[in-house]
């Protein structure tokens, strides 16, 4: 008789505390990867982050916004959802109103879905950089290499991130920086090397190296002027052409 008194106690108590509660708690596990590795994931409503591939701990109870972003890559977004899981039915069956109750206050009657979250990201579209310096200025960025043309310029397409690079050119002091690319936004750099005396440049009858290089400020008002010409050419004020043959007026007068 007390033996089976004390089980109904028990039994009392674990459907008073919950059925759910008891048997997977009031958090649920999702498993997050990406492609590619290595984006971090943050929860907007502030529960938590992780890094692909890893795991988050949320609660059953609300929904969440996952957000996926990495460096070059378009952010994403997946929404979790909180809905009711199939041990309401057994708490109403085997604990009434009670166990349902304790359940659906905790959080733990419910469940996450998705279960597992998993994005493909999408890399930022390329972002044209337009690099401005001496003619035959050898250029390292993002391990390829480059030639500054004719006109001292070099135009190439990125795609956001930071990239290290260097510039150098017989005669001059090397030159070396980061350039951060961020996605939407074409990027100017003006390039300013300094002169290093170089016995084996040709000299003139005065014995100085042949041919006047531009100096910083000569590059910093080609920038403006160049930025001037596009100014009027967004506002169709110019045709392309008179946008294009302006542009080599100024670089050919620059290197004169």
């Amino acid at each position: 008789m007390h033996i089976i008194r004390v089980t109904e106690l028990v039994l009392l108590g674990a459907l008073s505390s919950g059925c759910a509660t008891i048997i997977h708690g009031t958090t649920q596990a999702i498993p997050v990867t990406s492609e590619p590795p290595g984006a971090t994931v943050v929860v907007t409503t502030g529960d938590g982050r992780a890094t692909t591939p890893g795991t988050l701990e949320l609660k059953r109870k609300t929904g969440h916004i996952l957000t996926f972003s990495k460096d070059g890559y378009k952010p994403d977004t997946v929404k979790l959802e909180s809905v009711l899981s199939g041990a309401v039915a057994g708490n109403i069956l085997l604990g009434g109103v009670i166990g349902w109750g304790v359940d659906a206050t905790t959080g733990a009657d419910s469940r996450l879905v998705p279960e597992s979250v998993h994005v493909v990201l999408t890399p930022h579209d390329p972002v044209t950089i337009l690099l401005i310096g001496p003619p035959g200025a050898e250029v390292r960025l993002n391990e390829q290499t480059y030639t500054l043309n004719s006109t001292g310029t070099l135009s190439i397409n990125l795609r956001p991130a930071s990239y290290p690079v260097t510039v150098s050119k017989r005669g001059f002091a090397g030159w070396s920086d980061t350039i951060v690319v961020e996605a939407e936004k074409p990027l100017r750099r003006v390039v300013s090397l300094t002169p290093v005396n170089d016995p084996a440049a040709p000299a003139t009858s005065e014995g100085s190296s042949a041919g006047a290089q531009p100096t910083a400020e000569d590059l910093r008002d080609l920038d403006k002027r160049l930025q001037t010409l596009k100014d009027l050419r967004e506002k169709n004020l110019i045709t392309e052409e008179q946008y294009q043959a302006a542009t080599r007026d100024l670089l050919k007068k620059l290197t004169q």
